[in-house]
């Protein structure tokens, strides 16, 4: 994204190279830059990032999963999208 503003319509998708442990209850991405453990909510947002949700479904869903302020969950997300992008475990595909 370099820079660039997220499209929440946007439709993120998990890299069919990124392997995927279970690790202590937690899930943990195998990257090449190395092992990131991902929290509950983190899990919740990998797991809809399938390539059909968009972005805005992505922050509804945990927005109504965990109840939370739509706000900070908006950012949150953003924020855990980008990251996953910029390792390389999730492509970020634009809207057609």
């Amino acid at each position: 994204m370099s820079g660039e503003v997220l499209d929440t319509a946007a439709r993120p998708r998990r890299q069919d190279g990124t392997r995927v442990r279970r690790v202590g209850g937690r899930v943990v991405l195998i990257l090449e830059s190395g092992g990131l453990e991902l929290n509950q909510t983190a899990e919740s947002v990998w797991m809809l990032c399938t390539g059909t949700a968009s972005v805005a479904d992505i922050i509804t869903q945990i927005t109504e999963e965990y109840d939370a302020d739509e706000e900070d969950i908006r950012a949150d997300v953003v924020e855990l999208l980008e990251e996953l992008e910029s390792l390389g475990a999730l492509e970020i595909v634009a809207p057609a």
